[in-house]
């Protein structure tokens, strides 16, 4: 049993030396270090698997590790911004094939009507009189 006064660092000391000797006795510490800690007040400590052969990852392996699931993550949405991107790009293409439509169905049936505004006001006189047309032009020549 592991008393009050004995520090982590010394209970972590002796694990390391007892790992290499036995197996169980490592296991013994880290149930003894988990009991001590959270007798100290340190609530959220929770003890690893008994039994489990799984080592620690490097403080670079964890980083590795770390930085692989951000960049994972970062890329995920990347992609549902692409996707809600080309949605908003095939909306825009919609509307403008509907303003086409309806800019070619407005126009069906208009007759475009173009004539000289330069009329002078003698000609206006000519064709609105009731004079015969050989007579309208020759006051126009």
């Amino acid at each position: 049993m592991i008393s009050s006064s004995t520090s982590p660092c010394t209970i972590c000391g002796a694990m390391m030396i007892s790992k290499k000797k036995s197996g169980r006795a490592y296991s013994v510490l880290q149930d003894d270090f988990f009991r001590y800690m959270r007798d100290a007040g340190y609530d959220d400590v929770e003890r690893g698997e008994r039994g489990s052969s799984e080592e620690h990852l490097t403080v670079m392996q964890f980083k590795v590790q770390q930085e692989q699931a951000r960049l994972e993550s970062i890329e995920d949405k990347i992609d549902k911004k692409k996707q809600t991107l080309e949605k908003y790009n095939e909306k825009i293409r919609e509307q403008k094939g509907a303003a086409a439509s309806l800019h070619e169905i407005d126009s069906i049936g208009k007759k475009t009507i173009s004539f000289s505004t330069a009329v002078k006001s003698m000609e206006i006189w000519l064709l609105s009189s009731k004079t015969n047309s050989t007579q309208a032009v020759s006051m126009l020549n």
